[in-house]
């Protein structure tokens, strides 16, 4: 009895599973995301009322929350399209998008739509990678404009031969890598704010009027 079909089974099996849990911890994330960072931003007052009670506080539409739930819907079509180590970038920039938005609070509204837009981009990036390698091209018209037997193949082969290799470090590495680096950058630049990463603007403003004193 052979054992290599079984192996390789097995192996797709495991590949299958982890990208799947990996896939749900980025929901997770995504869920924690809209559930508190883009709830403290969505209740930031958009007008402040006009004198002696006229007018009315206009508070923000749930626009933040939105954008979460499209870039996790765009992300999820990703990473089941993706295969590793796209899966881990993924849920490595969902947390990271979590844990700067709740240790940068004066950053909050925008290091949110920065990095979801980095995501969806990244989502984009991913879904191309695997239509580049795994795409079906018809390729009889290129050879009958060429007017060569195969030289559509071989066009395509030569296309696909010279920018795998770049387009495969972009995902693979510089891209994710390029988006954690932002994050870490920020928490760097602000290391001397993150005394409460849980405090909204109130609580730090209250903070600095009473010297931290009850």
């Amino acid at each position: 009895m052979e054992l290599d079909p079984v192996i390789q089974s097995l192996q797709e099996a495991s590949i299958l599973v982890v990208n799947g849990m990996l896939t749900i911890l980025a929901l997770l994330a995504a869920a924690l995301v809209a559930a508190w960072p883009d709830r403290s931003v969505q209740r930031v007052a958009g007008h402040r009322p006009r004198r002696h009670e006229r007018g009315a506080v206009v508070r923000a539409t749930p626009v933040a929350a939105i954008a979460t739930g499209v870039t996790a819907a765009c992300w999820t079509v990703a990473s089941l399209l993706a295969r590793s180590p796209v899966t881990w970038w993924g849920a490595a920039l969902w947390a990271a998008l979590l844990l700067g938005a709740l240790a940068l609070p004066q950053e909050r509204e925008n290091l949110l739509w920065t990095h979801k837009g980095l995501i969806l981009g990244y989502a984009a990036m991913a879904v191309g990678l695997r239509l580049l390698f795994q795409a079906p091209v018809d390729t009889a018209g290129w050879s009958e404009l060429m007017g060569v037997e195969q030289g559509g193949t071989a066009m395509l082969a030569m296309v696909r031969s010279s920018l795998a290799p770049w387009i495969v470090i972009t995902v693979w590495a510089i891209y994710p890598a390029g988006c954690l680096a932002l994050i870490g950058q920020r928490l760097f630049v602000n290391r001397t704010r993150l005394v409460n990463p849980m405090a909204s603007a109130r609580d730090t403003i209250e903070s600095i009027r009473t010297r931290g004193e009850q």
